[in-house]
């Protein structure tokens, strides 16, 4: 039988991010302390572990940002990165991959494997990563950054579906820079060939089988400091059959979660451990095995929630806003609309819940307005929300000023492949990669609208294409409607971006509080009013111009 026709013809493979929460572990002298969504902590520390993949041109290409040099057989790069996006398609690699992880040999069966630097991330050193050329080869790049102010010790615990009697399965892509130790037995500073990884197998985890990897960062994280990546890549073997393929079900599992402690010392360190790895056994009931690991709480795992028609996923949306889980995540397989009010009354997550990803596979998305002209969208204890591969609009006034036409995000917001025919206003951080909006609104509109409360908003390959809107404008930053009191410098990131507008600048400021704004590659040719400065003050905060900085354009008063 013909695997790659079979396999194409069936729903894509998703890796799903990590989940893991709770509150930490115990360790003498020290104070617990609650962690987030994917971390534990154990002492006055904090963590974020932050998950990246390369960015790919419309070809499917790598975006190249930086040459480094040549050194012997290694080509070394700065692809750029970007946040990990869930249901990246899994199918068996196209041809037979292998490595060698000892001393940081890691070779494909083809020509063009590389190292990839990553200082946008804020991390030292390099890895090689196979080839771009070998199809079914997704990027997982886990790093961990202590955000607190003390220095600490970290274990990445990395959880691997892996069906009983399967043909192959799932295989990693690891780090083996002497800074990580990946066997728990073993003293550190090891360079490990991935044969000699030490697998905790057959782990259950609500009702799966996985199998995990432990990765020690035996060195100390100083505060503000972001180490090496510890997973790198993982793939489906080209062994894996149909049979092998069906096992998996409707999604590939990998988990991902890490425990840190505070640094310190111990009279005793047992024989074959680290001081970082005794550490990290006291504040977590012992090593990582079947039987202790971050998932054994079932309240810790995502809520999925899928849905087979419209119906079905009114549904879903309905149990995604009472699911007390930590994360959530809703697959459409068909249009829904979703009631919002002007107030926050109608939140989507339960009072835990600290994320929420809704991958639309092409479908659309309506906020529906039922109690007011305002499409408040908001999610319970703050949550993120997450919107991949759908359309975005809202029921309602297609009409009128900003506050009653637009999509008003009041939570933290990443979209990422998505497209809107409504603007969309902000008031928290926002993260647009791949988005466009295109909106005929009958008045003055811009297309993004920020309040300015100290959030970051971030803009990559987007197009903000406002011609068919009469009088259609950019992106504001406005102060209207911010409580003086509450009003704070936002921050702003706008790269690959295309303005096409008939009025204003394609970035204006009105704000006391300023912006800091960076530019990198934005095309303003298509903006008429200003095709040379991306960035106007507007003439009401002409006395606070000197609180607005724009690095990569020019910026001026409005005309």
């Amino acid at each position: 039988m013909n695997i790659k026709k079979t396999l194409a013809g069936i729903a894509s493979y998703a890796l799903v991010g990590a989940v893991a929460a709770g509150v930490a572990g115990t360790l003498a002298g020290l104070t617990d302390v609650q962690a987030d969504a994917n971390t534990f902590v154990a002492g006055d520390i904090s963590i974020s572990q932050d998950e990246y993949q390369r960015v790919v041109d419309a070809n499917g290409k790598f975006i190249r940002t930086e040459y480094s040099a040549t050194f012997g057989n290694d080509t070394y790069y700065e692809d750029k990165v970007e946040p990990f996006k869930q249901l990246k398609a899994m199918l068996p690699v196209t041809e037979s991959v292998y490595f060698d992880n000892r001393n940081g040999n890691t070779k494909a069966s083809g020509d063009g494997s590389h190292q990839q630097s990553w200082t946008q991330v804020g991390a030292p050193g390099s890895n090689q990563l196979f080839d771009e050329n070998i199809a079914g080869v997704q990027d997982k790049f886990v790093f961990v950054k202590n955000t607190g102010s003390n220095p600490c010790y970290y274990r990445t615990v990395i959880a691997v579906e892996s069906p009983e009697n399967a043909k192959g399965g799932i295989s990693t892509l690891t780090n083996s820079n002497t800074r990580f130790d990946w066997n728990q037995e073993m003293p550190g500073n090891q360079n490990l060939k991935s044969s000699e990884i030490e697998k905790i197998e057959n782990v259950y985890i609500d009702g799966v089988r996985y199998y995990l990897l432990v990765a020690t960062y035996i060195n100390e994280l100083a505060p503000n400091e972001v180490s090496r990546p510890s997973l790198l890549q993982v793939y489906m073997d080209s062994e894996v059959d149909n049979e092998t393929y069906e096992m998996f079900g409707d999604e590939v599992n990998i988990l991902v979660a890490t425990q840190a402690v505070q640094t310190g010392s111990l009279s005793e360190i047992p024989e074959g451990k680290s001081l970082a790895q005794a550490l990290l056994d006291n504040a977590f009931g012992g090593p990582i095995s079947a039987t202790n690991h971050p998932w054994l709480d079932e309240e810790l795992l995502p809520e999925k929630i899928t849905g087979t028609d419209e119906a079905e996923v009114k549904e879903a949306f309905k149990d995604a806003a009472t699911a007390e889980k930590k994360q959530i995540v809703i697959n459409l397989d068909a249009d829904v609309t979703y009631d919002v009010t002007a107030w926050a009354v109608n939140g989507l997550g339960g009072s835990v819940t600290e994320e929420i990803i809704i991958n639309g596979n092409g479908h659309t998305i309506t906020f529906n307005q039922t109690n007011s002209d305002w499409s408040n969208i908001v999610t319970n204890n703050g949550a993120k929300l997450c919107i991949y591969d759908a359309k975005i609009t809202n029921s309602g006034h297609n009409d009128g000023p900003w506050n009653r036409h637009d999509l008003n995000f009041a939570c933290d917001v990443v979209l990422n492949n998505v497209t809107s025919d409504k603007a969309m206003a902000f008031k928290a951080n926002a993260e647009l990669t791949n988005v466009t909006i295109s909106d005929a609104n009958t008045s003055d509109t811009y297309a993004i609208w920020i309040q300015p409360k100290g959030q970051t908003v971030s803009l990559n390959g987007c197009t903000i294409d406002m011609i068919a809107c009469t009088d259609g404008r950019g992106l504001k930053i406005d102060n209207q409607y911010v409580d003086a009191a509450e009003e704070a410098k936002v921050t702003l990131n706008v790269s690959d971006t295309v303005f096409m507008t008939e009025e204003k600048s394609a970035i204006l400021v009105k704000s006391v509080a300023g912006a800091d704004i960076t530019l990198d590659n934005v095309d303003i040719s298509g903006v008429a009013a200003d095709s040379v400065n991306p960035v106007w003050i507007d003439d009401a905060t002409e006395a606070y111009a000197d609180k607005v900085t724009v690095t990569g354009g020019s910026v001026i008063l409005e005309p």
